[in-house]
């Protein structure tokens, strides 16, 4: 009974590295202390890829003949601009599957991060997924339903976030961001460590077991 006791009590201690959820809010806890990203700072115009504030943001879907996928800075009136990656212009033959462009915005982050959350903005329901280190999926948030404006969406994790993907597979569709909170995570945690504390914990229990 007493193995038993230690074991969970032990896994539970560990729990919170593989902890990770959807944040609904621009005020949650979670994203306090962040940096915020509102890409006022960064010209009007189109880009292969934006790079701001130690976060890059690129086309992350497979590559379409002609390339129509495209990302760039707008701007919403009074100076206030937001990134918007858009596929909207249409392949002929319109209509055919193979031509169907996937909306994928991959953002990555050059050191990890705990948490992050942004408004979006798009006319289908999208999904966001944060990925490790391993590109291993932490969590997925979504798919949003129907369409939107200024919808927030964000994940926090225990372990570290590296980079996340914004996205569907209908296609044709424009997706907007803005205001992207950016929260550091704390101090990195081995991928292995959790697996190997377990190993060790149970190596314990069965040596115990041993001596008696």
């Amino acid at each position: 009974m007493k193995k038993t006791m230690y074991l969970a009590l032990f896994m539970s201690l560990f729990s919170g590295y593989l902890h990770a959820s959807p944040l609904f809010s621009i005020a949650d806890p979670a994203l306090a202390g962040g940096t915020t990203i509102n890409f006022d700072d960064i010209a009007l115009g189109t880009y292969p890829s934006v790079n701001t504030t130690g976060v890059t943001f690129s086309n992350a879907a497979p590559a379409i003949v002609p390339a129509i996928q495209g990302i760039s800075i707008q701007d919403a009136g009074a100076g206030n601009h937001y990134l918007r990656y858009s596929t909207s212009v249409f392949p002929a033959p319109e209509g055919s599957v193979s031509a169907i462009p996937q909306v994928k915005l991959r953002i990555d982050f050059s050191a990890p991060v705990s948490a992050f959350g942004m408004f979006i903005s798009g006319s289908y329901p999208y999904s966001l997924t944060a990925y490790d280190d391993a590109d291993v999926a932490i969590e997925t948030f979504g798919p949003t339903a129907g369409s939107y404006n200024d919808y927030f969406m964000g994940i926090s994790s225990a372990s570290n976030i590296r980079y996340a993907i914004l996205g569907n597979i209908n296609g044709f569709d424009y997706l907007e961001v803005d205001n992207l909170i950016v929260a550091p995570s704390a101090v990195p945690v081995p991928h292995a460590l959790p697996l190997m504390a377990s190993v060790i914990c149970l190596f314990w229990l069965a040596r115990r077991r041993k001596l008696k």
